[in-house]
């Protein structure tokens, strides 16, 4: 590492104060108490975690000195350091600094930079004239919603001829379509148009301002697409306005399920300048209808960090098997690593692989690993946080190992992994399971309060490993686990949820004990199991969003193969949802079974039928609300 200031000197963090120190240290943090900060440094001079809050206090005051000093003391391979660099790069940008904020960037970890950190960074190189090479994808930039300060850099190169002007009208276009109409005016000026007076309420065909008409075509597409497709086509717009509209509402309208009209709003918009989320809904669109070609194509056309990710590696081998080009598909599989998430798992099954479920972890003592006292740091802050109530120090051992385990090896993370499930910790057990790869099926998918699981899915004719799998994805096991939108315990649920459910069982509302909460959960999941038909894509669907919601799609996709319906449900959060507890699910049933085979794609083509029965009852038949979220 380079030093941003003084002398380069690294102290072992072995050495920290007392718990009650760190909460002191917290406390004043969070009242922005730098003298008594300051005071509890000089008492404790080489203890990381009150130094950290002592800089990140001084910061926050406009004083950038702790905080280099920390860096330089501690180096940048730890936590605390580099989120201090993170936020010294934002003092460094507002106030113009940017020699130092260069200084900054180039001593942090590749894996940590964001996309609006790269454009400060190509910002301070422009101002000094330096003749860096930018770093920043431009073209990426403007097909997406930029940050802001990524919005200045590409002003500022589109200002001074650096950058083609034929990036200047998507870029005031990607402005208005992303809400961001106060950046959009605050430039008219720079190049020379009048500021506008935004408002949806206007239809298209009463306007003639193409900034007008993008602005209300937008908002109305998320609302009605049918109708923004509609006034789109009948608009004033000029030729590329239209084409670059027609591009979303195409998005849009697919979103809805209505693939037959996407696919008109794609033919009359171009190729360019798509958004990440528009190739994705035309590859989607494409699916609905099994045009493989131009499913190929689409993928083939995406920015390249999009196609690499394996939803799109997968799908572009499953386009290239459609069309006769075995091979290339099976190369294109082989890119997918090997893990246990939902399209490696495709992609194994694909290729006749199965994940090893009984592989054992290394064992080892936390003192053995590579980031020893930091891990310790991070286990004591999290402990006395947890016993505490301190939001601040839970914060900072979790972001702390996250960097840890980032930086660690199978191994290591193993010992983590472990060390957090011996106390409790069982978010943090998975999570650090989860970066071991598909070693350690026992690491990421622990099998926790199973007597009660075993107890309650008997009870209503489920599988045992299906409440295991929801709880994994809602809660992680922990039974503590309190979401911001309501959600309670393992199975996170609903106040309203549980009133349901004890009225229809008869129970006491005791959803808030963590045996009653697996009950309730699972009384649930067996209810909407049998609703769905014992589909189990549509009655997770139905936990997750609503059985109203989950219903439609059900009648919109059931033609299709079960891949693709997953993949068509219009919620992300849903989508992911759905992949993630089937994923759960077939590993929760090899381990329990002792059956070391998984294969996902039979897998599925068991768990659905295609069997559109739907049980209607008083259960949110018609509504979109779900008893669970």
């Amino acid at each position: 590492m380079r030093n941003l200031a003084f002398s380069l000197m690294i102290i072992s963090s072995s050495s920290f104060a007392s718990s009650s120190q760190w909460l002191n240290a917290s406390q004043y943090y969070s009242k922005n108490s730098v003298s008594n900060l300051s005071y509890l440094k000089q008492s404790n001079p080489n203890d990381i975690v009150i130094e950290y809050f002592n800089a990140a206090a001084n910061l926050s005051a406009n004083n950038p000195e702790p905080a280099v000093s920390l860096i330089n003391k501690y180096g940048d391979d730890n936590y605390f350091s580099v989120d201090l660099m993170h936020q010294l790069l934002t003092y460094f940008f507002n106030n113009q600094s940017w020699k130092q904020y260069i200084s900054v960037y180039d001593n942090l970890p590749a894996k940590q930079i964001s996309v609006n950190e790269t454009c400060g960074y190509d910002t301070a190189n422009f101002a000094l004239s330096s003749g860096t090479t930018d770093k920043s994808d431009y073209k990426w930039l403007i097909n997406n919603k930029m940050p802001l300060w990524c919005i200045s850099l590409v002003a500022s190169r589109l200002n001074d001829g650096s950058l083609s002007k034929n990036y200047l009208q998507p870029f005031l276009n990607n402005l208005v379509n992303n809400e961001q109409t106060a950046q959009f005016n605050q430039l008219s000026s720079t190049f020379n148009y009048g500021k506008v007076n935004f408002s949806a309420n206007v239809p298209a065909t009463g306007l003639s301002n193409r900034y007008q008409i993008i602005y209300r075509i937008s908002n109305l597409a998320e609302k009605d697409p049918e109708r923004a497709y509609t006034e789109l086509a009948n608009s004033g717009a000029d030729k590329f306005t239209r084409q670059y509209m027609f591009n979303q509402v195409a998005a849009n309208l697919a979103a809805k399920q209505l693939f037959t009209l996407a696919k008109k709003a794609i033919d009359n918009g171009n190729d360019d300048y798509l958004s990440d989320d528009e190739y994705e809904w035309r590859v989607r669109t494409y699916l609905s209808g099994s045009n493989w070609q131009d499913v190929l194509d689409t993928i083939n056309a995406m920015p390249t960090k999009l196609q690499e990710k394996p939803v799109w590696l997968y799908w572009k081998a499953y386009a290239l098997s459609s069309l006769g080009e075995k091979a290339t598909a099976k190369q294109t599989l082989e890119k997918i690593p090997a893990d246990f998430s939902y399209y490696s798992l495709l992609a194994q099954s694909e290729l006749h692989k199965s994940p090893d479920i009984d592989a054992t972890p290394p064992n080892g003592k936390l003192s053995s690993i590579d980031y020893a006292n930091d891990a310790s740091i991070s286990f004591n802050l999290y402990n006395l946080g947890k016993k505490n109530g301190n939001a601040n120090l839970v914060r900072l051992a979790t972001q702390s190992l996250y960097y840890i385990i980032s930086r660690s090896n199978d191994r290591d993370i193993s010992i983590i992994s472990k060390t957090a499930l011996d106390m409790g910790w069982n978010e943090m057990s998975i999570y650090a399971g989860n970066k071991c790869g598909s070693k350690y099926a026992s690491l990421s998918f622990p099998i926790l309060f199973s007597q009660q699981y075993k107890r309650y899915s008997q009870s209503y004719n489920i599988s045992m490993s299906y409440p295991m799998a929801v709880t994994r994805q809602e809660s992680r096991f922990n039974p503590n686990a309190l979401a911001a939108d309501g959600g309670v315990g393992l199975m996170q649920i609903m106040p309203g949820t549980a009133s349901y459910i004890a009225k229809k069982t008869g129970s006491s509302n005791c959803y808030k004990n963590y045996d009653c909460n697996i009950k309730f959960g699972s009384w649930y999941l067996g209810h909407l199991y049998d609703k769905f038909g014992n589909n189990l894509i549509y009655a997770t669907a139905g936990y997750n969003a609503g059985p109203g919601r989950a219903h439609r799609w059900q009648q919109a996709f059931n033609s299709l193969d079960n891949r693709v319906q997953i993949e068509l449900i219009p919620f992300k959060i849903t989508r992911d949802y759905v992949q993630k507890v089937l994923t759960n699910k077939i590993v929760y049933d090899a381990r329990l079974n002792n059956d070391g085979q998984v294969d996902l794609i039979s897998y599925l083509n068991k768990m659905n039928t295609k069997d559109s029965t739907y049980i209607i009852d008083d259960d949110n038949n018609n509504g979109d609300g779900s008893l669970n979220q």
